[in-house]
């Protein structure tokens, strides 16, 4: 099995075979093994974003920022699987296991439901932090004109004389 890795999953002309193994493998099980993990990551990044939620609710904009890089890799992680789920799910044949296929895909469905729910609260999340900074650019806005009328109130800058001179031309 010279350039190949153990355990790798390749569809072949008569079904799915592990490259370095005899047996044929059931394609409705690698399935399942992609939908768990897949699961386990969406359930993860589900929990993250709801806790996402808490700070941005608390005001506490350290910890959002905080969450971030765990985020990200989960996302990545997540694209990855779902291509690989994607391709899987194609495979599956609707012959004797139309009922377990039935039930993967079903399973499928409410990952991408939950997927769904979270880039909806991320959009909100999105949507509450851009209105945060507007407020802080406003607010910045109003401390510099304040400084400004402060300035025109109060007489105008004098200009002072100047101390030194060059007398030498």
């Amino acid at each position: 099995m010279a350039g190949r890795e153990r355990g790798a999953v390749q569809r072949g002309g008569w079904g799915w075979r592990m490259s370095g193994y005899p047996d044929a493998i059931d394609p409705a099980k690698v399935v399942e093994r992609e939908l768990e993990r897949a699961e386990a990551l969406m359930q993860r990044l589900d929990e993250l974003s709801r806790e996402q939620q808490q700070m941005i609710e608390r005001d506490d904009l350290e910890s959002v920022l905080g969450v971030m890089p765990e985020r990200e890799q989960l996302v990545s992680k997540l694209g990855g699987h779902a291509t690989s789920l994607e391709k899987c799910l194609g495979e599956l044949g609707s012959g004797d296991a139309a009922d377990e296929s039935h039930a993967l895909r079903a399973r499928a469905d409410a990952l991408a439901a939950l997927a769904s729910d979270v880039l909806l609260r991320d959009a909100t999340h999105q949507r509450a932090l851009e209105a945060r900074r507007d407020d802080a650019a406003a607010a910045l806005t109003r401390v510099s004109s304040g400084r400004g009328a402060l300035r025109a109130y109060s007489g105008g800058s004098k200009r002072e004389a100047p101390r030194f001179q060059d007398r030498q031309g």
